[in-house]
């Protein structure tokens, strides 16, 4: 009786114990923050985002992810990043989004990531890199709440950032987008240019399995973007439908398609 009393209460007990993710011993970091990126939590984060749905429902998906993550624990350090990177990316939502631009939960979101990346370190270069990339990102979308306050802050921070991810691992997926992206942004008379980012975007050929979703799609975007601006409409309307094979609801690229 006694035996099937204690059975009873760690069946209790394993009930209603937070769904914490436990990895294999034997994982490493880098197979540990893969496995959290592939995670049906933080994918149905990625896909409330990307797919534009209505607020509430994306901060119920960071929350569930957060709860998910259960970053409290310093050992949980891949936790911590995928947590910063979520959260930048709804700082960033809340900056560029039409139908919910607040600066304040902006600042919020990517003041966390800021804080969580800051608890955090890395021995292995890809990790270091990704780490920086996501930092970079957070500067980016700093400067983009408003660019004339903030070009010789964060618009710098974010261009030396993604240099010095990069430096950490030159064959990393995240950080060679990013600077795509910076690349295709930035002013030509700051050195931007479309064939430069064209010229980047050439180095992932052949590494595309390798993406994730997520990155894909800013993938197929750059493409779109640079075939548009340089009057191959055809083309751009390929990458652009290709985009959305992947996040059919974003508004961005539906509005990047009516512009055509």
């Amino acid at each position: 009786m006694i035996k099937l009393h204690m059975k009873k209460i760690l069946l209790c007990v394993c009930f209603f114990l937070p769904s914490l993710y436990i990895f294999p011993s034997n994982a490493s970091q880098t197979e540990q923050v893969d496995q959290l990126y592939r995670s049906k939590e933080f994918n149905c984060f990625i896909d409330a985002v990307y797919n534009t749905h209505p607020v509430t429902d994306i901060e119920q998906c960071f929350k569930n992810l957060s709860d998910f993550l259960d970053v409290d624990s310093q050992e949980r350090t891949a936790e911590i990043l995928v947590k910063a990177h979520a959260s930048m990316l709804l700082g960033k939502h809340y900056t560029i989004e039409e139908s919910c631009k607040d600066k304040n939960t902006a600042l919020h979101y990517l003041e966390l990531s800021e804080k969580l990346l800051s608890t955090i370190s890395f021995s292995n270069s890809y990790l270091s890199a990704l780490a920086t990339s996501v930092k970079a990102e957070t500067a980016g979308s700093y400067f983009l709440l408003d660019p004339a306050a903030y070009i010789f802050s964060y618009g710098l921070e974010a261009s030396k950032l993604i240099t010095e991810a990069l430096a950490f691992d030159p064959e990393n997926l995240q950080a060679l987008l990013l600077l795509a992206n910076s690349h295709f942004h930035t002013p030509a008379i700051f050195g931007g240019s479309a064939r430069k980012a064209a010229k980047t975007l050439d180095t992932l050929k052949n590494r595309e399995y390798l993406m994730y979703p997520f990155q894909l799609f800013t993938l197929y975007e750059l493409r779109g973007l640079i075939a548009a601006k340089t009057k191959r409409t055809k083309e751009a309307l390929d990458w652009y439908h290709k985009a959305l094979t992947l996040y059919p609801g974003n508004n961005y690229i539906q509005e990047l398609i009516d512009k055509l």
